[in-house]
């Protein structure tokens, strides 16, 4: 009986456990199953989640549209607005546009919106989701093409491919981790990356300028840029002989973001709060961008205002010059894609540049001819070959070109008298001045301006007590008085600058110049004055002029002879000219 109560208990105890077994697959299943309890719970959550994340969307979405009806943003800027908005609620949201259609990286979701508002998500639940960084692996200026590194990762699983989204070209065949891109446009660069779990994600390049362009004119490149600093500018220029040309022009851009008004009270960055020619002034630039002693300038400065640009009365809008009096930059170009108005004074008056000229291509027109400043201005003034004889005056600007440096006077009692030549202008400057020569006996000295916008003409004599200026240019020539140099007959400092504007709407009421500067004028014998400079006016929609442009030489003096004197003055410069977009 006994054992026949073992047997029963052992069986039962057997059947028991595996109806538990059974009942605990059942359960496990019920709960962690496919269609189990857990799992239709995270479905619903995810569900949820991707409602949420949806209505989230929907909502910038709208937000955003509303708003562009108001700001007339483009598709880009949609793209930037909506992004914004994403981010507050996901730090990582990335939104970039393609095609007119928005792709969306949020809360681990692709999200995609066509033209029309159409919402479609992609399904990246499942599994792990990619990370990756970019790099630029080549910089500095002037360059043509710039490459991009993508670096890709994941902890589990791999990397099945990285496209870009827009403008990169694949260089190298590297592997599905890590490949190189390369782009020949300046802009943000999107790249998406797909593990091979099916989850994917979108990563972006810095903001890339530095990117050199071939433009159509220097005024198209200009139009591209986006920020402040050192830029360069390639335009596929013709002259007007028609010789193809490839121009590069080095730019030192102040970029202004919404409306400018210069009141004379403010500070605004990158320009010199100060006084010029007794008027408040804020002088744009850097000690960078102009000549030296030993060196000539190098870049052009540009203020682009992406807005309205304000001048107010008494207040003058100018370039940085050398203190020393080399000179200013390689002209000045005012960018504003609004109205531009001046009440007050817009100069480039003694800021001609002491560098070398070239063709400078401003804008191409529709049929393929181009407004430019050529390289060469203006012939300087010749001397005279008589006694007590007033210089020459320098060529007149034509064409957009600069004028021609005025000749020093000549004076004496007998002989041939051959004071300095007055210098070739530049498309960045005015001829320089020459000397003033005076003689007691028969001889030559030739004391010309330098070329290229360089010194002045110093003056000269053999013998006697006369008073002699300088020719003015970057800096002055030497005048002398007495029996050896004298400051107080020096040539001015300057001669006439480049000055190019560009504006939606141009109002002017004052003064928009880039005049020459005087000879050294003495009693006796008179410098050379410096050329005027050339002024050029682009506007796309209208122009108004109620005030002044004006690009006059100096005034120099003239030459005593006997009892006696005159005085010339030098019109040197060009007829500014305008020019409708």
């Amino acid at each position: 009986m006994k054992r026949e109560e073992k047997g029963i208990t052992l069986i039962t105890l057997i059947v028991t456990i595996i109806i538990l077994l059974i009942l605990a697959g059942v359960t496990l299943s019920m709960v962690a199953g496919e269609q189990g309890i857990l799992k239709r719970t995270e479905n619903v959550v995810s569900k949820t989640n991707q409602s949420q994340m949806q209505e989230e969307i929907e909502l910038a979405y709208q937000a955003m549209m509303m708003d562009t009806l108001i700001e007339n943003w483009d598709n880009t800027q949609k793209a930037e607005q909506l992004e914004k908005a994403l981010q507050k609620q996901d730090a990582n949201a990335k939104v970039v546009e393609i095609d007119k259609t928005l792709l969306i990286s949020y809360k681990g979701y692709e999200v995609s919106i066509d033209k029309n508002g159409k919402i479609t998500i992609e399904d990246t639940s499942k599994g792990e989701q990619p990370d990756g960084k970019v790099t630029i692996l080549t910089t500095g200026e002037g360059l043509d093409k710039v490459e991009i590194q993508v670096i890709a990762s994941i902890t589990e699983g791999t990397i099945e491919k990285i496209e870009p989204l827009n403008g990169a070209v694949l260089k190298t065949e590297n592997s599905k981790e890590n490949q190189i891109f390369e782009v020949s446009e300046n802009g943000k660069f999107y790249f998406r990356i797909k593990a091979n779990n099916g989850r994917t994600k979108i990563v972006a390049s810095e903001e890339i300028d530095q990117i050199l362009q071939v433009s159509q004119s220097l005024l198209e490149g200009i139009s591209k840029i986006n920020s402040s600093g050192i830029k360069k500018v390639k335009v596929a220029g013709k002259t007007a002989e028609g010789t193809q040309e490839n121009a590069t022009y080095l730019l030192n851009v102040i970029h202004h973001q919404g409306d400018l008004v210069l009141d004379g009270v403010k500070t605004v960055e990158g320009s010199v709060l100060g006084e010029t020619e007794g008027q408040t002034s804020y002088a744009f630039g850097n000690e960078n961008d102009v000549g030296g002693k030993t060196w000539d300038a190098e870049n052009t400065v540009v203020l682009k205002v992406e807005g309205n640009l304000t001048v107010n009365e008494n207040i003058m809008l100018t370039s940085v010059k050398n203190p020393d009096g080399y000179g200013g930059p390689k002209g000045m170009v005012i960018y504003c894609t609004g109205t531009l108005r001046n009440n007050g004074t817009i100069s480039m008056t003694a800021c001609g540049a002491k560098a070398v000229g070239e063709n400078v291509y401003l804008w191409k027109n529709g049929e393929g001819s181009f407004e430019y400043v050529p390289a060469n201005g203006g012939a300087g003034g010749l001397y005279t070959g008589n006694n007590g004889h007033n210089g020459q005056s320098g060529e007149n600007g034509l064409a957009r070109t600069t004028g021609g440096g005025g000749s020093g006077a000549a004076g004496g009692w007998k002989g041939e008298f051959f004071p300095g030549c007055g210098a070739e202008g530049t498309s960045f400057s005015g001829g320089t001045g020459g000397g003033a020569f005076y003689i007691r006996d028969d001889g030559r000295i030739l004391t010309g301006g330098s070329p290229n916008g360089g010194a002045g003409g110093n003056s000269a004599r053999i013998e006697g007590a006369a008073y002699m200026g300088g020719g003015a240019g970057n800096p002055g020539g030497i005048g002398r008085g007495g029996n050896g140099m004298n400051p107080s007959y020096n040539g001015q400092n300057g001669t006439g600058g480049l000055l190019i504007l560009y504006a939606d709407t141009i109002k002017n009421s004052t003064d928009i110049i880039a005049k020459g500067s005087d000879g050294g004028a003495t009693a006796t014998v008179g410098g050379g004055s410096s050329g005027g400079g050339s002024i050029n006016i682009f506007y796309k929609t209208s122009y108004r002029n109620e005030g002044i442009i004006n690009v006059d030489g100096g005034i120099a003096a003239g030459a005593k002879r006997q009892r006696w004197s005159w005085r010339n003055r030098f019109h040197i410069g060009w007829k500014y000219w305008k020019r409708v977009l």
